[in-house]
């Protein structure tokens, strides 16, 4: 039922409950006025509910495509999946302290700075083999920075 009809029919209702005086012997005219409200609001009601239903399907179709874009973007980094080029240098950083490790802790390098010039070595992409690492952590000194002043190296 329209929304005019529905109007229509509760006015229609009213006039004959309220307005009309005149009685029948064979029909009640004011229970007519009376039914015709009832018809007019129930379709009334009934035309708003389908009306905020039809708005309501509306908006989530536009939720939904809105929720489709955000959802196409791609995933973040996730910490928990450590990136693979460095699980590489560490471990060619570790397999190069260990092999260099006696050698140098002869030359007076402690295990610790060891480990942080192969770290470095690795990381800089400095060389592949032992010799080539030995040879640039002499060249980088035992001592390593300063903690005090870290643009100067002791």
């Amino acid at each position: 039922m329209k929304f005019r009809a529905a109007l229509a029919f509760i006015a229609v209702g009213a006039i004959l409950r309220f307005a009309v005086i005149a009685e029948t012997s064979w029909i009640r005219i004011q229970t007519i006025g009376l039914v015709l409200m009832f018809v007019g609001i129930f379709g009334l009601l009934f035309r708003l509910n389908r009306s905020g239903v039809a708005y309501s399907r509306r908006r989530r179709e536009r939720l939904a495509a809105a929720l489709a874009d955000i959802s196409d973007e791609p995933e973040p980094y996730k910490p928990e999946q450590p990136d693979p080029t460095l699980l590489t240098e560490l471990e060619t950083a570790h397999h190069l302290a260990q092999e260099a490790l006696p050698f140098l802790e002869a030359e007076g390098f402690t295990e610790g700075r060891v480990h942080e010039l192969a770290l470095a070595f690795a990381a800089k992409d400095v060389g592949l083999t032992t010799e080539e690492f030995i040879d640039w952590a002499l060249a980088q000194g035992r001592l390593g920075h300063d903690p005090r002043n870290p643009s100067v190296e002791a």
